[in-house]
């Protein structure tokens, strides 16, 4: 392979992991190509089977922020692009300008791949999310089976912090992540899933996360107070 293109959108919790990891055998032995994070820098390493070559962005990422990467390979020369920051190149050594990927693409981690300590600075996988993944025009889903792209995966859950962007709360509400995805906090006279529908609050409802401001009190209830508030627990009707 003589051209390779690779875009990846990222949300670093550390400094250093792999992002991606591929070659011609599980032992980087020959040719390969790494993207990673190394100290707060992206690094492009790849060896077309006669010497290494390597990128580093100028700018360091931003940790629990959306990152963008983009690289642009051709033969002997790679370009890397953070951020939408200055564009960096590299190149590699020796003759050969083409590589050979026999093994899989690894995202996120190593998998059965080893010698990374004799050949890459950085030898553990990537805390954090990933929520798009470009190499060279084809855009990876992150399912399996039929309609997925990926063969197999080991521990991976869903991004948490990347929930509400599924939930676009109408009307001022607040999205909060929750264990089945999340939810909407809706202000006062709205409701529905998404805060879409518009209430004509007669007996208002509560939740738990709920509640009414009112305006203080003062001085109206120094000596004396009454108070008297008629409601329903619903539990009791489950």
């Amino acid at each position: 392979m003589y051209i390779c293109f690779l875009h990846v959108e990222f949300r670093p919790e550390s400094f250093d992991g792999i992002l991606l990891l591929t070659g011609e055998r599980d032992d980087l032995t020959g040719d390969f190509m790494a993207l990673l994070l190394h100290q707060g820098f992206v690094e492009f390493w790849f060896d077309c089977g006669s010497g290494m070559g390597r990128v580093k962005s100028e700018e360091t990422i931003v940790l629990n922020q959306w990152n963008t990467i983009t690289i642009y390979r051709h033969r002997w020369d790679a370009w890397l692009v953070l951020n939408q920051g200055n564009r960096v190149q590299g190149r590699s050594k020796g003759l050969f300008s083409r590589i050979t990927f026999r093994e899989p693409v690894f995202l996120g981690g190593y998998g059965n791949i080893t010698g990374l300590d004799r050949k890459l600075p950085v030898s553990s996988g990537f805390t954090g999310c990933i929520r798009k993944f470009v190499a060279n025009d084809h855009d990876y889903n992150f399912q399996q089976g039929a309609l997925g792209d990926v063969s197999h995966g080991f521990d991976i859950q869903e991004c948490i912090t990347d929930r509400c962007s599924r939930y676009p709360c109408q009307h001022g509400g607040k999205c909060l992540p929750s264990d089945d995805g999340a939810i909407c906090l809706c202000p006062l006279g709205f409701g529905g899933d998404l805060c879409e529908m518009r209430l004509d609050l007669q007996v208002p409802s509560f939740n738990g996360s709920s509640y009414l401001r009112y305006a203080p009190l003062g001085d109206s209830c120094i000596i004396w107070f009454e108070l008297k508030v008629c409601f329903i627990d619903f539990a009791h009707y489950l």
